[in-house]
């Protein structure tokens, strides 16, 4: 890492390039509000910080991309009566995952209904809990 820390401001910690809640982990520039000019953007992207970034979100996207298709697989199998979106639940939870976590009846899926996919995003912490009949 190149020397940029993240710092607190009343025990949240803030990016130091953009001052906002969404920075994973504070050493690179915001995804979600302040994107850096172009130039700027195509040139991070090249860095060793930037490429090791990169195979880390999609290391991570294909992950979460597999265990929540194979939930959804096994819910389906197992009659599984709900699927429901589970978001972490903190102050960086993202506008895309609160809407999908309403979505639905209040964040619960049937199996069989045309669902919001999982991962939403990049980087996107959500999951699917599977309900069964208890009968």
């Amino acid at each position: 890492m190149d020397g940029q820390h993240r710092k607190s401001v009343n025990g949240k910690l803030l990016s130091k390039t953009c001052e906002c809640l969404h920075c994973d982990d504070g050493t690179y520039t915001c995804n979600h509000f302040n994107h850096p000019p172009l130039r700027e953007a195509k040139a991070y992207w090249k860095t060793p910080d930037g490429i090791r970034r990169r195979i880390r979100g999609l290391a991570q996207d294909f992950t979460y991309k597999s265990v929540n298709g194979a939930a959804k697989l096994y819910g389906a199998v197992n009659r599984a009566v709900w699927l429901y979106w589970l978001t972490v639940g903190d102050d960086r939870v993202c506008p895309i995952c609160t809407k999908a976590a309403m979505g639905g009846r209040n964040g619960f899926y049937k199996p069989q209904w045309f669902t919001p996919q999982m991962p939403a995003h990049m980087l996107c912490r959500c999951q699917w809990v599977l309900y069964f009949d208890s009968g």
